[in-house]
Parts: structure tokens; C-alpha cells; sequence
């Protein structure tokens, strides 16, 4: 499997930690969807909200429905997703840098 989790860097270490309980959730979720991008929210609770990947191409990208993200739109404090099929899972695309900064969230 060759997904890679995108957090660490990308969150405000100053206020939010990337516990060892959010890791293990999004690791499950993965290891349950290898063979598609899996995505989701990490809410100011220090919970995850699992989001399903509507995007056409799931193996190369992801897409949240617009009706299940605006029900936490206000505890959101990052987007995760995973990529499963990448050469280079560790990295962010340009897309993802792109949406990031649209969206004033980290990825």
C-alpha cells in the first residue's frame, strides 16, 4: 500500500495537536479504502469526520460533497485525504497546495 497521510506539517502545531488517536482513525479508514483516496475533517473537537470521496477518479483525486462538509464547516481545523496509487504519496500535489490555500485549511 502506498498512501501517505498529509497532516504533520500542515496543521497549526500551535494550537492543534495531530494525536496518535486521529492517526490511528485515518489509518484505519485507509487500510479499509487501499484502493481509493480516502478524505476527511479534523474538527476542533480533536475528532475526525470521515468524508466520502465523490471525485470521478478516486484512485487520483478526492471531492467532498458540498451538503456533507457544510454540516461541520465550523469545527473544521484541516482536510486529510490520502494518496493510493501516487509515485511520490509523501508530497502534495499543486492541486492539493492550490485547494489548501483556496480554502484557507491546511492539508
Amino acid at each position: 500500500m502506498s498512501w501517505t497521510l498529509f497532516l504533520g506539517v500542515f496543521l497549526y502545531w500551535n494550537i492543534y495537536m495531530l494525536t496518535s488517536k486521529i492517526k490511528k482513525q485515518i489509518i484505519e479508514q485507509a487500510i479499509a479504502q487501499p484502493s481509493q483516496e480516502i478524505c476527511g475533517v479534523i474538527l476542533t473537537s480533536g475528532d475526525i469526520q470521515p468524508m466520502e470521496n465523490i471525485a470521478q477518479d478516486v484512485q487520483h483525486n478526492f471531492l467532498f460533497n458540498a451538503d456533507e462538509f457544510d454540516k461541520v464547516a465550523d469545527s473544521v481545523v484541516a482536510i486529510y485525504h490520502t494518496h493510493c496509487l501516487d509515485s511520490q504519496p509523501s508530497q502534495l500535489s499543486a492541486v492539493d497546495i492550490a485547494n489548501s490555500k483556496a480554502s484557507k485549511l491546511p492539508y
